[in-house]
């Protein structure tokens, strides 16, 4: 399949599901808006999406992933991280990664 060079971010259909949470999570997604950037490239070892949130909406569940970091860069509002460390207020520019979980096992370890 042949994939395209660049594309206008907002002119990236929305996913057609709203969330892959099952119930009763899947309604917390509301107010949420997701545009799987990766997907229109065929990209297959990381994902890149585009989400737009109503006031107070949220983007994701916590969660971590075992062995990809994620990036996010914030458009505009003013979004709250919440992490390990604790919640943390960003804004339009601020760019953030969230790093694995994943701790590879030393000799020491064993």
């Amino acid at each position: 399949m042949n994939h395209p060079v660049a594309v206008m971010a907002l002119q990236v259909a929305l996913r057609s599901k709203p969330s892959i949470y099952p119930k009763p999570f899947a309604s917390r997604m509301q107010g949420r808006v997701k545009r799987q950037l990766g997907e229109v490239f065929g990209l297959k070892n990381f994902g890149v999406n585009l989400n737009t949130l109503a006031p107070h909406a949220v983007s994701a569940l916590r969660h971590a992933h075992t062995t990809q970091d994620e990036f996010i860069y914030i458009l505009a509002g003013q979004p709250t991280l919440h992490t390990d460390e604790g919640a943390r207020a960003a804004g339009a520019r601020h760019v953030c990664r969230l790093q694995s979980r994943y701790r590879q096992r030393t000799p020491a370890d064993q």
